[in-house]
């Protein structure tokens, strides 16, 4: 049977003929395969009729239904083929989706998270402090009866990711310390959506804790005069007292303390300057040196005379040690020394200045406004209390401290004391008063109170 040279099975008109050797007449059908429009090699079949068959007419007949039994069979067989071939493509596809399956398991919310910190490590597009303070954060996701640190990355929903958070904030865990590891999450799943891994992020529908800001537990002026008479008293200040001073005299931060260099610091009798340039900081490695926070805290500092006596004690010490150990203490050697470190070389990590402090807060009985032992940070918030209970400028103040914005300054400080408060009563007090300093009354109303 003649056909189209398509793909699949064509089959020729057939043709009989009677065989004398077997005294019967034979069916002859050939057939070739097309595959991509190209016609494979001929095949010829044969059947031989019955005995009966007597005449050509006959074995017509019978040729017709061999090449339909034949046509028939090649159906069948194709039929055949093609469930062969969707069964076994649905059996691939189960595989996989039970490899997908499994792979998803296997990717944890903990694991997906490590690896994504790793990725910001290696990339070094955050600091590394930032990259310690996210394998923190990441800690708190196994913690409790609702870590999502276990469950695979795919499968969490908005419902436990809200419990999680919960069940932190009802441990009693601050808000800072439950919006940091929230936070992370969010971003995380944040970035498993932009780059196509997931199809939503869970932490849409989830409220975080809402940030409470302690009041600073800075010192007040009689705890600051003690601290400073301990400052002065010290003819050879050790590391943590001069950065002890540098934040209660200048407000430095503690990276900062452990960043300044000799060459950033000009001394005169009157007090000097000192510049901000780098800070330390510490990651899973140790401390390093980094940029200043922000770009605002690249700054030049007055140094006061409390200040100026403690630094140059600090730099006598440095440059008698350094002689009696026969190794120079020229300007040039000790311009490349950090003031806060140790005279060999070398910076002091701010994690064991922080240590330090709180030993020696401990021995000169310190309490902050708050009723805690002050941390080393607290130094910081003291010279700003301090600096704008006194009248100080805000914004000299927030230059200072290298604050990013003067409102950054106010919302943190402002309201710190209770002598602030009572002087700001006073000042507008003074400011409305009349004649003879008494308050100025508002008219009345013809027949009715004052308005």
């Amino acid at each position: 049977m003649a056909g189209t040279e398509s793909d699949g099975r064509h089959w020729s008109n057939g043709f009989v003929r009677y065989r004398e050797d077997r005294g019967r007449w034979c069916c002859y059908v050939k057939w070739h395969d097309v595959r991509d429009g190209k016609a494979g090699p001929a095949h010829q079949v044969a059947r031989m009729c019955k005995e009966t068959v007597t005449t050509e007419t006959g074995a017509g007949r019978v040729l017709a239904d061999f090449k339909q039994e034949l046509a028939d069979e090649y159906d069948r067989q194709r039929a055949r083929a093609r469930a062969d071939a969707e069964r076994r493509a649905e059996r691939a596809r189960q595989d996989a989706e039970r490899a997908r399956q499994a792979a998803e398991d296997a990717l944890t919310v903990e694991r997906y998270v490590s690896e994504y910190v790793d990725t910001l490590e290696a990339s070094e597009s955050v600091e590394p402090s930032t990259v310690r303070g996210y394998r923190q954060a990441a800690r708190y996701m196994l913690h409790g009866e609702n870590a999502i640190g276990l469950v695979p990355l795919a499968r969490l929903d908005s419902d436990l990711a809200q419990r999680w958070v919960n069940e932190l904030t009802a441990e009693g865990l601050s808000s800072s310390t439950v919006g940091k590891a929230y936070r992370l999450a969010n971003q995380v799943y944040k970035h498993a959506v932009a780059i196509g891994k997931l199809d939503r992020n869970p932490f849409d529908a989830v409220r975080p804790p809402k940030r409470k800001n302690a009041d600073p537990n800075a010192l007040d002026a009689p705890q600051a005069a003690r601290l400073t008479d301990a400052l002065l008293a010290a003819t050879d200040p050790s590391p943590v007292m001069v950065a002890a001073a540098l934040a209660l005299f200048a407000g430095l931060r503690e990276g900062e303390c452990c960043g300044l260099q000799w060459d950033d610091v000009m001394l005169t009798p009157d007090g000097g300057a000192m510049r901000v340039r780098r800070a330390i900081g510490n990651g899973d490695a140790g401390a390093y040196a980094k940029e200043p926070k922000t770009p605002q805290s690249r700054r030049t500092i007055p140094v006061s005379p409390q200040l100026s006596r403690v630094l140059a004690a600090r730099r006598a010490s440095m440059e008698g040690a350094r002689r009696a150990a026969g190794v120079p203490a020229d300007p040039a050697t000790m311009a490349a020394l950090f003031v806060c470190g140790p005279f060999t070389g070398g910076f002091s990590d701010p994690w064991q200045i922080g240590r330090a402090w709180h030993q020696v807060a401990r021995a000169l009985s310190l309490k902050g406004t708050q009723g805690r032992v002050p941390t080393f940070h607290d130094l910081r918030h003291t010279y700003a209390t301090l600096a704008i209970a006194g009248g100080a400028d805000v914004r000299s103040v927030s230059a200072v401290m290298g604050h990013s914005n003067v409102a950054m300054t106010l919302n943190t400080y402002a309201d710190a004391t209770p002598e602030g408060k009572a002087r700001a009563v006073e000042v507008v007090s003074q400011a409305v008063a009349g004649r003879g300093g008494e308050l100025v009354e508002f008219p009345r109303a013809a027949g009715g109170d004052a308005r």
